[in-house]
C-alpha cells in the first residue's frame, strides 16, 4: 500500500491487488487496519478514525480515498451518492464487449444487478426483480494489442462486482477473472482503478489522482 496524499481530513492511497478493503478474518491485513497502524506509528495514541467511503474488490488494485474525520467521511459519501466522485478504471479483455464497436467512442452500459451474498456473486437480471439495482458505466476501447483490448471505464454506480459482471454479460470477461469468465491466464483480474476525482471535503478544491497499473498485462498498452 502506498499513500499518495494525506492531510488532517483525508487519505488517498493505492490499494495493492489481493488486499481486502476491510475484513473480519483474524490475522488478515486490510486497508482500514493498515491505515490505522500507519497513523499510530506517526505518534497518535488513541485509535485513529478511518471512514470507509467506497470499496474495491479484493483482487483489484487502485486508488481509494478515506475520510479521517466524520465530517469528511459524510461529505465524501454525499459526493459519492450524488455521483460527483469520478472513478475510472483500465481493464483488459480478449474480446470486444457486445455493442461496443468503434474505438474511442464512449458507450453507456446499463443493466440491473442482483447480488447473491451466499456465493459472493452478482447477476444481471431485469428491472422488475425486487432487489435488483441499476448499474451504469461508460466504456470505450482505447487500445488493441495481440488480440487483447484495453478498455477505459468510467464507473457511474458502484454495485457489487459491477464492472466484472457487466463485461462478462456482454461476452467480454476481464482477463484473469476466474469468477465471471473462468479465465486462468493471469493470477489476478486485469482491472485497475487508475484515476480518482473529487472535491476536497473541507477546502472544496478539485482533487485528481492518477496511477499506472502494476500488472504486466497492462504494459503492452501504456
Amino acid at each position: 500500500m502506498k499513500i499518495l496524499f494525506e492531510d488532517k481530513d483525508i487519505i488517498v492511497c493505492r490499494k495493492p491487488p489481493g488486499m481486502p478493503v476491510q475484513t473480519k478474518e483474524p490475522g488478515v491485513p486490510d486497508m482500514v487496519s493498515e491505515l490505522k497502524n500507519i497513523i499510530c506509528e506517526k505518534g497518535k495514541k488513541s485509535e485513529p478514525y478511518i471512514g470507509l467511503i467506497h470499496r474495491l474488490d479484493q483482487v483489484v488494485e487502485g486508488l481509494m480515498v478515506f475520510g479521517k474525520t466524520p465530517y469528511s467521511s459524510k461529505e465524501l459519501s454525499r459526493q459519492l451518492g450524488n455521483k460527483t466522485i469520478g472513478k475510472y478504471y483500465y481493464g483488459v479483455t480478449k474480446t470486444i464487449p457486445k455493442g461496443c464497436k468503434e474505438f474511442a467512442y464512449e458507450y453507456s452500459l446499463i443493466d440491473y444487478i442482483v447480488k447473491d451474498g451466499r456465493s459472493n456473486r452478482s447477476y444481471i437480471t431485469n428491472a422488475s426483480v425486487g432487489n435488483a439495482k441499476k448499474g451504469e458505466l461508460l466504456c470505450k476501447i482505447v487500445g488493441e494489442e495481440q488480440g487483447r483490448y484495453l478498455l477505459d471505464i468510467h464507473l457511474i454506480t458502484g454495485r457489487h462486482h459491477q464492472i466484472r459482471v457487466q463485461l462478462a454479460h456482454r461476452g467480454a470477461p476481464l482477463i484473469g477473472d476466474r469468477k465471471y469468465g473462468n479465465d486462468t491466464e493471469e493470477k489476478t483480474v486485469a482491472l485497475c482503478a487508475y484515476k480518482l476525482c473529487f472535491l476536497h471535503p473541507k477546502t472544496k478544491e478539485k482533487m485528481e489522482f492518477q496511477i499506472s497499473p502494476s500488472l504486466k498485462i497492462f504494459q503492452q498498452f501504456l
